[in-house]
């Protein structure tokens, strides 16, 4: 692409941007993007944690690829988490087994084999006339999903199981043909099922919040996510960032910031954000530290989000600050390790003789 209607600085500043941000945000997509396209990948894990392969038992490593096949398993008090590409997960309690299954056309597959397990299935787009997209099944039962958050839990003999619906429908059944088939018992939003002795119960209301205490209990408050928000302080950012001031001068350089967050349900985060960079003098190039200060909020669409923020911008040692605005779009899909998302944004600094403007791409992590 020419960028010869511009001014000779501008296509200079491009062609840096280009080079410095872009390509290196770029590259980070890559092994993102091959995990995405293969099976799910272990997001979380908590103590006794093993895989089940045909050679045997092996130690789990946080975010290594589940074959189809393969079983995750849990002990006492353990928990792992699966998470797919779309960003659906499979929170796996203690003392549990879920078998990760070879895909059914477009449907994901899987059975739990021992203990509990709670689905949160991220709903696509004209899901209610495909078939569905995620299949989870027990000895006894066949749980068809388009999008909802439900819990199975399988008793000790393997033969009953109950389901709860936390969020949207399910659809239950005895095999999985009458899932695709669409022949199975819905059960809506605060309601549950028992499956025993090849037969379906009516579904039935229950209460929520007591449903939640009683099973977080029972797992010892390990596995199973609770519906309070959740608080993570080990949550950090660094990216390169371009800043161009629109009165002359201009500088790249590399950010680092704390971003300690705080989870509401599965949809919205809220962060704070204490950044520091060094910059350096349009004239003379002597390097000074700049800080952020400031609040982001953001909404979770899995994998893209996009978040929304303002606070103040300080260089101290030019007895200098600014308010800012900034706006990020977010990639978190499959992760890989502690890193949690990609990002992408700007900022702009609204000062009355300085003000300018921040582009940037990097990686944020959580621990």
């Amino acid at each position: 692409m020419k960028l010869h209607f511009l001014p000779f600085h501008w296509r200079q500043k491009a062609a840096h941007l280009v080079g410095q941000i872009i390509f290196p945000f770029l590259a980070l997509l890559v092994p993102i993007a091959a995990i995405a396209q293969g099976e799910p990948v272990l997001d979380k894990l908590t103590r006794d944690v093993t895989i089940l392969t045909n050679a045997g038992f092996k130690p789990a490593v946080l975010g290594q690829p589940i074959a189809f096949g393969n079983r995750v398993v849990t002990g006492e008090k353990s928990l792992a988490v699966l998470v797919y590409s779309d960003g659906s997960k499979i929170h796996i309690g203690p003392t549990s087994m879920f078998e990760v299954k070879e895909k059914r056309e477009t449907t994901e597959m899987g059975e739990l084999h021992k203990g509990t397990i709670r689905s949160v299935i991220v709903k696509g787009q004209g899901t209610e006339k495909r078939p569905p997209r995620f299949l989870v099944r027990s000895r006894s039962v066949a749980i068809g999903v388009r999008g909802t958050d439900f819990v199975i839990e399988l008793n000790q003999n393997r033969t009953r199981s109950e389901v709860h619906t936390l969020e949207g429908v399910v659809e239950a059944a005895l095999t999985d043909n009458e899932i695709f088939d669409r022949r199975g018992v819905l059960v809506g939003e605060n309601q549950f099922i028992i499956v025993d002795d090849n037969s379906i119960s009516g579904p039935k209301s229950f209460d929520r919040d007591q449903y939640l205490r009683r099973l977080e209990a029972r797992t010892l408050g390990v596995g199973i996510p609770s519906e309070r928000p959740s608080f993570r302080p080990l949550s950090f950012r660094i990216n390169p960032v371009y800043l161009n001031q629109m009165r002359g001068g201009n500088n790249v350089t590399l950010q680092l910031s704390a971003n300690p967050a705080l989870d509401f349900k599965k949809y919205f985060t809220a962060r704070a954000q204490f950044g520091l960079f060094i910059l350096s003098d349009a004239i003379g190039g002597r390097r000074f530290l700049a800080t952020q200060l400031g609040v982001l909020t953001s909404i979770n669409l899995k994998p893209l989000g996009f978040e929304f923020g303002f606070g103040r911008e300080f260089w101290i040692a030019r007895s200098f600050n600014t308010n800012q605005i900034v706006a990020n779009i977010l990639y978190s899909g499959a992760p890989i390790g502690p890193i949690e998302l990609l990002f992408a944004g700007v900022s702009y600094q609204f000062h009355s003789l300085l003000p300018s403007v921040q582009v940037r791409a990097g990686v944020g992590v959580s621990f």
